[in-house]
């Protein structure tokens, strides 16, 4: 475990500065300072409205760090009782994994693994679409430094990054000045293609509206113009955008230096029909005007750490979600195998809920079923799923209450370290803790056998 992360402290005022990471977006601003005066936090810089909420949200009582069936307890019994509650389970499933350290990531994979559950993180719901895209037609990466410094053309595709991930914009993707941009917005040009209200098209040089749930046709016309295949049959009225807009379009993609196109849930969720079949064309343009120039194609992310989740899940199981250990070895199901696909059908007996909040993802069937069986909550933050849950563990907040590795939605790892202490235990510990307590109790069913 890394330490407390060095600060300078006055000692006359008992004031100190505390470098951290903010986790409010799939950004992770790594240049915020946070001010404490006798421990307690004063100040923030250069946070953005997001991290001003993701800092002042509500945090878990630190004088209460268990609960059974409503009732305060300790954690050993809390653990004890989790620990039987999923392994008298014929079918458990363990869900979240987004506000928590690739570490703590390991263990609830772990923990899946010998119970035998399914497991599923929040990316199902959210970039389900975005991992079948990149399995199916591949990836084709660069990190944000990389686009600061070289990207002469931003194309964002159903993602409004001024309002939802607000320094994208300032220190990546529109205004910095760049080693091969040292003009910065001049020496851009950013293009917006959404069917929704939009705030970055304010910024943008050129906004394509199309028409809602016509992202596919008019991707695949962008690919057919990029590869020079004669278009015909195009619909103007109902893709909602002339052909001639695309044509000049697909000339400039093809005529920039380095090209990045940045796209979210208005392409691959959003009521957009096609789901991972509009990220799969996303990314084929991208692979497309490679034949032509520098070009790549990148998910924006959700705050915590969604994209290490799925790092994580990648590297121990082979899959990001949906995956089953029922049959001792992973099995992908991204139809079979997710959580809403799961609680819908009421295929699940028990669940362990890890560092997230169901409600903020799942539909209402499968949160009735979630709230009908035996489940174990572990997470910083108050969940709903904590009203109907057996056992309740709250841990210490991510990114200013523990230590661990975080990944920012370029697949880049940044290091956290504590910068304000809880005296609540990490999800790590948490989870390490409920992974021994299994084990003993397999290794124990063992011997008796």
């Amino acid at each position: 475990m890394l330490p407390a992360e060095p600060a300078f402290k006055s000692p006359l005022t008992g004031k100190e500065t505390r470098p951290t990471v903010c986790t409010g977006c799939g950004c992770l601003c790594d240049d915020i300072d946070l001010t404490l005066i006798d421990g307690k936090l004063a100040h923030a810089s250069n946070l953005c409205a997001l991290g001003k909420t993701w800092l002042n949200r509500p945090s878990a009582d630190e004088s209460q760090i268990a609960r059974m069936d409503g009732k305060e307890a300790t954690l050993e019994d809390a653990i004890d009782k989790a620990a039987d509650l999923l392994l008298a389970a014929r079918h458990p499933l363990v869900f979240g994994l987004e506000e928590l350290t690739c570490q703590a990531a390991c263990k609830a994979v772990a923990i899946a693994d010998w119970l035998g559950a399914s497991l599923d993180t929040t990316s199902s719901v959210n970039q389900g679409p975005v991992g079948l895209a990149f399995q199916g037609v591949g990836e084709i990466s660069c990190s944000l430094g990389e686009v600061k410094n070289r990207a002469d053309l931003i194309l964002f595709w159903g993602t409004d990054p001024v309002r939802d991930l607000p320094r994208h914009t300032q220190r990546y993707s529109l205004y910095p000045p760049g080693i091969h941009l040292p003009g910065g917005r001049r020496d851009r040009f950013v293009v917006v293609i959404d069917s929704a209200t939009n705030d970055t098209s304010a910024e943008a040089d050129q906004v394509i509206r199309p028409a809602k749930g016509r992202d596919f046709e008019i991707l695949w016309t962008l690919r057919a113009l990029v590869q020079g295949v004669p278009v015909y049959h195009y619909d103007d009225t109902k893709n909602g955008v002339c052909l001639t807009i695309l044509q000049d379009l697909a000339v400039r993609l093809k005529g920039c230096r380095f090209g990045v196109l940045f796209f979210g849930q208005g392409l691959t969720r959003g009521g957009s029909p096609g789901r991972h079949l509009n990220a799969d064309a996303a990314v084929a343009l991208a692979l497309d005007l490679n034949a032509f120039t520098r070009f790549y194609a990148r998910p924006m992310r959700g705050p915590g750490n969604p994209t290490g989740a799925d790092s994580v899940a990648c590297w121990q199981t082979g899959y990001p979600f949906g995956v089953n250990f029922s049959r001792k070895y992973p099995r992908f199901g991204p139809g079979e195998f997710t959580a809403t696909e799961l609680l819908s059908q009421s295929e699940v007996d028990a669940a362990l809920i890890v560092a997230a909040d169901p409600a903020a993802f799942l539909p209402g069937p499968a949160l009735d079923h979630l709230a009908r069986i035996p489940s174990v909550v572990i997470g910083s933050c108050p969940s709903t799923a904590e009203n109907s849950a057996e056992v309740v563990i709250r841990t210490a907040p991510l990114a200013t209450g523990v230590a661990g590795t975080v990944y920012r939605m370029d697949d880049i790892s940044l290091p956290l370290r504590v910068t304000i202490p809880s005296a609540l235990p990490s999800d790590e510990a948490v989870l390490t803790l409920l992974e021994l307590a299994l084990l003993a109790r397999i290794n124990g069913q063992k011997g008796a056998n």
